[in-house]
């Protein structure tokens, strides 16, 4: 066994270690005070909120004024999935504030796994280790991921998928793989659904990989970056 295999079989070794003694620092700065912390944002998030209280107790999603319901479509920035799932907490475990951020929390593990997926795809454990506080702290003043991820806002949400549905898309470039492109292209399109500003990245992000591959590098490909 060479001296490069050595480091990266001991390495190998290392990493679930460091997976372990990162994940309570994180679940204490995800869960800690998750009711009290942060106060409602304002606007967006009681206004989220009331779309889950009203799919809840009333069955419509939509917007309630003043005992007149208003029916939303998907098309709102914010769209069902999140909607959905907290109404769904809300009969089972009850309306409450901490009940609705719970489920965004979630999210957040998600989106936190799949960046870590997505960055030792193409890195390595190490770097994808560090991504994760990066992560969590990016952002200006106090809007970062982590204060945005335990509240009922839409951004978190969509990353989840979207870190996901990236990681899948690098996987079918490596391996060529039709239902590993089948499952990217779901959580591209669920994470547009989450938050639909996303699309105006997405797409021309995707226009760019599908030239820069098929006129300039010539790797064949572009077909993997044109499907979405």
């Amino acid at each position: 066994m060479n001296l490069n295999l050595t480091r990266q079989v001991k390495f190998s070794h290392i990493e679930p270690i460091v997976i372990f003694l990162l994940a309570p620092i994180l679940l204490f700065l995800i869960f800690w005070n998750l009711g009290g912390y942060p106060t409602t944002s304002g606007w967006d998030e009681g206004l989220y909120l009331q779309f889950s209280q009203n799919l809840s107790h009333y069955g419509i999603y939509g917007t309630n004024n003043g005992g007149h319901f208003d029916i939303l479509t998907p098309t709102g920035g914010t769209g069902p999935i999140l909607t959905s799932s907290i109404a769904l907490a809300f009969n089972l475990f009850g309306t409450s504030l901490f009940s609705a951020r719970f489920v965004s929390t979630i999210f957040l593990i998600i989106s936190i796994i799949g960046l870590y997926l997505l960055i030792r795809e193409i890195s390595n454990w190490q770097v994808a280790c560090f991504s994760i506080f990066i992560y969590l702290v990016a952002g200006y003043e106090s809007y970062d991921t982590l204060w945005m991820g335990r509240q009922v806002l839409g951004e978190v949400p969509s990353t989840a998928f979207l870190f996901l549905g990236l990681w899948g898309l690098i996987r079918v470039v490596k391996q060529k793989s039709l239902p590993t492109l089948i499952i990217s292209l779901i959580l591209l399109g669920l994470a547009v659904v989450s938050k639909n500003q996303l699309v105006w990245v997405l797409v021309p992000a995707m226009a760019v990989m599908t030239f820069w591959d098929l006129v300039l590098i010539k790797k064949d490909h572009w077909k993997v970056f044109l499907a979405p």
